[in-house]
């Protein structure tokens, strides 16, 4: 795909269909990297949406209990409230 650079404000830029945007996740920011004569853009990751698609899931598939389900066991002996 060819695109234009085109000016913005007192900079240069190019503008990101959004059909591309929403095939990789629609980032909201992008690490920029120089190799060699080629600009390359590596989307950021949403922390927050990568831990909520994972938590999603291990629920899909079950996986998603307590490893230790006696942590919060009330009636435990040792345990003073």
């Amino acid at each position: 795909m060819e695109m234009n650079v085109i000016r913005i404000g007192s900079s240069r830029g190019i503008r990101i269909p959004k059909s591309i945007l929403q095939l990789i996740g629609n980032p909201k920011k992008f690490t920029v990297a120089i190799e060699g004569n080629k600009v390359i853009l590596n989307p950021e990751s949403d922390d927050m949406k990568v831990w909520e698609e994972a938590a999603d899931k291990l629920h899909a598939e079950g996986s998603d209990k307590l490893v230790y389900d006696d942590l919060m066991d009330s009636d435990h002996p040792d345990w003073n409230w």
